[in-house]
């Protein structure tokens, strides 16, 4: 499934239209749902940038035939890869262009336990 998701990636990147800030867009697909720590992740096929993080993702839901929101963004999935340097091998994080993203009814219960409708 075709997603999007919202951001003000690399130190507040974003248009600016008539004095307000809209935030860029990128493209990523659902790719699978897994369980972690007892939490349901999304996890998503796309390249996630810092200042993603807690912006909404959104998908097509053919029974509404509207767009709806299904997770909030929480960061990438980090790969371990290894670079050679002289006769140095040096192991860093890298981004697998894997997002993970909580479910969207976690954002409710947080709405809910805070009385915030």
């Amino acid at each position: 499934m075709e997603s999007y998701f919202f951001g003000f990636p690399l130190g507040n990147l974003g248009t600016e239209v008539f004095g307000i800030k809209f935030p860029l867009i990128k493209k990523a697909i659902v790719s699978g749902f897994v369980q972690h720590d007892g939490i349901e992740l999304l996890l998503l096929d796309g390249h996630n940038n810092l200042g993603f993080s807690g912006g909404p993702v959104v998908a097509y839901d053919e029974a509404s035939k509207a767009m709806r929101m299904v997770g909030v963004i929480s960061g990438y999935l980090p790969e371990p890869i290894d670079i050679k340097h002289k006769n140095e091998t040096l192991s860093v994080m890298e981004n697998s262009g894997i997002i993970m993203c909580y479910a969207t009814r976690y954002v409710a219960d947080i709405f809910r336990k805070n009385n915030l409708h």
